[in-house]
């Protein structure tokens, strides 16, 4: 039977954010008085850290996050390597914290008394200041930061962030907690100081001071010495002095703030986000270009049609277009049979590599001669997918940013399905202008044909391929009494059971899988693979003729996406128009060529997209009962196995509370419920955001608004009565760092309705119709979101009429087309006066 994990110790209560051990009451010995106060929680040697927080890196061997539930996997692992599919570690795998996760800073209260929220929330109560970190792990290139003690501060990388409606952060209370709340994205691969002031009070109109640990270490080392600097078991507790000494004199006092009044400070470094997909593209590039050393990474060529350009045109004539396939092969990168793989990198951290060159320099230097001959010790970057077998995990990593590709059947690839669609009208000369289209969760390529007879009435051609374990991407490995064999039914799937037979055991949760950040971050990773290798072959794909014709212009591409597409097309685009490619051989001196038209898209159209995935998924009107579900699922399993039952009787249980939780086991699901909510529940979504934080658009949008001129976004809000906004991916209220609204604005788009100047880029807000109306005018998602027949029917029109004119931009002859074009105004929200 598979592993029951049970979720609810995960980061928050391992790290004991809640009040313990208080130390509110000080008594001093020599004054004989006992002191009472509020403080702000920070007990390193308890474990009780505010976070994020880089202390949390200590031990580290391969530049990663070190959880203490993690060590303890690793101990109860007795030398057998674990994987990191179990959400209570799974922040271990990064290099860094999340980018829009609030900041946690917990306070243990005196007696009674509460927070003020009124003193939290005033400008100067929280600072937080850019700053460069020393220490082996450090981002600086400079020798000597990297040479400084660990987590110290080289210098301030920027302005001090502004607090206030509008700008970088916010703060509030949550019970006895002080959260700040970032209003932007924090950047990726950078460091932060955040510090609390005596200006926080509490109830009794008394400043919160730091705790007796912070106040001890806050004194002046030189002439209050906390532990004996030659005394090992001192070392830690006198390299924390020094430390919080260096940023009191060196950083605080030096921008102009009182060190006396500050009371806690902490520092935390962001995950690299963007950093694997940017090598893979590269190599992919240099792989198409013939360099020998990333053959693995080239996308195969695409099988040619059986049919050729003229007999298609003729086929097209009853229904406007017609549907072709093929296949092609793409560079795959997740293991299959399975629901909780993740991407790894090709060879050991440069980190690890390092570490233990410093060790032993005579063995592993050795080493690295003989199996990385191409590697300069001395220059890190060149150890990327060295392996010497030093590094059991090979996390991927800002230091190890290369993943490695899975082989099947001998080779590092998968055959995928191409669905195409071809215009009955004539091919142009150098080709059809073509729309590479996405479907949405649980769904299937197939989903866009609806769109196809309009792109191919203005002569565009469409190409599509399943999303990861989506459709023909499922995985067959099972006859139905679970012996292996192959029996026509995915036993992996998330495509949705009323696409037929073969999807019977369909759930969008084996994508989405709750159970596994990772596992969700890289089938979306899988998904931008994918997409921008289909784009790359663009060229490549041809009829079935003697002599070949090249199906598409690859000068002339666009691309939308609806839901699931239009997130993971966020990403794919701020990939495909970003023309840099990364120096993937540091020892050849020259850089890399940029990528021009390799993958670049000219219009892309984003159909009910989102951000901030975790909390999205969980608010959300459809997804949000799934998820909950399975929580509760979780905890009745774990608590019939702590009662004794096997793991089989206990899943039998959880799947019978759940199946009749409207009736016969109503008051046992509510039970579970609670105890997720209460106990689960904000610790999985603060997880598994920062292990998907690398896919999520919201931290993409800056890199597509910096580099995609052409960018159209459809929203559906709503009419404000029956007609309800989207219940599938929740607007959000454009404030906090979730949902449609807040990525809108963070992609600077502009409101656009029928008074609206022409413009070729901007947000669109539909008052009628639902998610699903670009491809589907009724049918439940109609009823859910309370359409009216004759609603959705012209919701439906506009939006593939806005989308495919818009995509007639990058057909036009002089690539000055591209406008979004509004026709029905019965179906547009219109934009607030300015």
């Amino acid at each position: 039977m598979p592993r029951i994990k049970i979720l609810a110790s995960l980061i928050i209560s391992s790290f004991a954010l809640t009040a313990c051990n208080s130390d509110t009451e000080v008594l001093d010995v020599e004054e004989n008085k006992l002191y009472t106060s509020s403080r702000i929680q920070f007990d390193p040697s308890g474990g009780i850290l505010s976070l994020p927080n880089d202390l949390l890196f200590s031990g580290t061997t391969d530049g990663t996050l070190q959880l203490p539930d993690e060590t303890a996997a690793i101990e109860a692992a007795s030398g057998a390597v674990i994987t990191y599919d179990d959400n209570t570690y799974a922040i271990g795998a990064l290099d860094g914290w999340s980018t829009i996760q609030p900041i946690v800073i917990g306070v243990d209260l005196y007696e009674d008394r509460t927070l003020d929220a009124s003193s939290i929330t005033q400008e100067g109560a929280v600072r937080i200041i850019p700053v460069m970190l020393g220490g082996a792990i450090s981002l600086s290139s400079d020798a000597n930061c990297k040479g400084a003690p660990s987590l110290s501060v080289c210098g301030v990388t920027g302005p001090e962030l502004e607090y206030g409606n509008g700008k970088d952060f916010i703060t509030a209370v949550n019970g006895t907690s002080i959260v700040i709340i970032p209003l932007k994205p924090f950047a990726e691969n950078a460091s932060y100081m955040y510090l609390t002031t005596d200006l926080i009070k509490d109830s009794a109109g008394e400043s919160v001071n730091g705790s007796v640990t912070y106040q001890l270490i806050k004194k002046d080392f030189a002439e209050s010495p906390i532990g004996d600097p030659s005394n090992a078991a001192d070392a830690a507790a006198v390299g924390l002095q020094k430390l919080v000494n260096h940023y009191d004199a060196d950083i605080i006092t030096a921008l102009g703030i009182d060190a006396s009044t500050v009371t806690s400070t902490g520092v935390f470094t962001t995950q690299s986000e963007t950093d694997v997909i940017n090598i893979l593209k590269t190599v992919m590039a240099a792989a198409d270009a013939g360099a020998p050393a990333y053959t693995a990474y080239k996308p195969g060529v695409p099988a040619a049609l059986t049919i050729t350009v003229a007999d298609a045109n003729a086929a097209a004539a009853a229904v406007g277009f017609a549907p072709l396939s093929t296949t092609i092969e793409l560079p795959y990168y997740l293991k299959t049979e399975s629901k909780s793989s993740y991407w790894t990198a090709l060879g050991d951290s440069p980190i690890t590599i390092l570490g233990a060159y410093a060790a032993s320099p005579t063995t592993v230097g050795l080493a690295v001669t003989t199996n990385c001959p191409s590697a300069n010790l001395a220059i890190p970057a060149t150890l990327v997918g060295c392996n010497i077998g030093l590094d059991p995990f090979k996390h991927l990593t800002r230091f190890n940013p290369l993943v490695t590709p899975v082989v099947y059947n001998a080779k590092p690839s998968k055959t995928v399905e191409v669905q195409i669609t071809i215009p009955q009208s004539a091919r142009p000369a150098d080709g059809y202008p073509v729309n590479i289209s996405l479907h949405g969760l649980g769904t299937l390529k197939e989903t866009t044909l609806a769109t196809a007879k309009a792109f191919a009435d203005q002569g565009i051609a469409t190409i599509a391929i399943d999303m990861p374990l989506h459709g023909s991407r499922g995985v067959d490995y099972l006859l139905a009494d679970g012996s292996p064999g192959t029996d026509g039914i995915y036993d992996i799937s998330a495509t949705d059971a009323q696409f037929g037979a073969s999807y019977a055991n369909g759930t969008a949760l084996d994508f989405i899988n709750i159970e596994s950040g990772l596992t969700v971050r890289d089938n979306f990773r899988q998904a931008i693979a994918d997409l921008l290798a289909l784009r790359l072959q663009i060229a490549e794909f041809t009829d079935g003729a003697v002599i070949p014709q090249t199906l598409f212009d690859p000068s002339k591409v666009s691309m939308h996406g609806l839901s699931l597409g239009a997130i993971t097309g966020s990403s794919f685009a701020a990939y495909a128009n970003d023309a840099t490619l990364v120096d993937h051989n540091p020892l050849d001196g020259t850089p890399e060529t940029p990528a021009n038209d390799l993958y670049g898209l000219k219009t892309v159209s984003l159909v009910a997209p989102t951000g901030g995935l975790a909390s999205v998924f969980n608010d959300s009107a459809t997804f949000g009962p799934m998820l909950m579900d399975e929580l509760v699922k979780t905890v009745v399993t774990a608590q019939a196995i702590a009662s004794g039952a096997t793991d089989e009787e206990a899943a039998t249980q959880a799947k019978g509370v759940v199946d009749f939780k409207d009736n016969a086991t109503a008051a046992e699901y509510a039970a579970a419920q609670k105890y997720a909510e209460d106990e689960i529940v904000e610790s999985l979504l603060f997880s598994i955001q920062t292990q998907v934080d690398p896919i999520d658009p919201i931290n993409i949008a800056a890199k597509l608004a910096a580099n995609t001129a052409k960018l159209h976004v459809i929203e559906i809000v709503g009419d404000g009565m029956n007609n309800k906004s989207d219940q599938v991916l929740p607007n959000g209220n454009g404030v906090t760092l979730t949902g449609t609204e807040t990525l809108i604005k963070l992609l600077e788009l502009g409101c656009l309705d029928p008074t609206s100047t022409a413009s070729t880029a901007g947000a669109v807000r539909f008052s009628k119709g639902h998610h699903s109306s670009l491809i589907q005018a009724s049918g439940a998602g109609a009823t859910f979101a309370g359409v009216t027949d004759e609603d959705a029917v012209d919701a439906r029109i506009e939006m593939q009429t806005q989308v495919v004119t818009f995509a007639e931009g990058a057909s036009a002859a002089a690539m000055t087309g591209g406008n979004i074009l509004i026709s029905n105004t019965d179906v547009i929200s219109p934009c607030p006066a300015s």
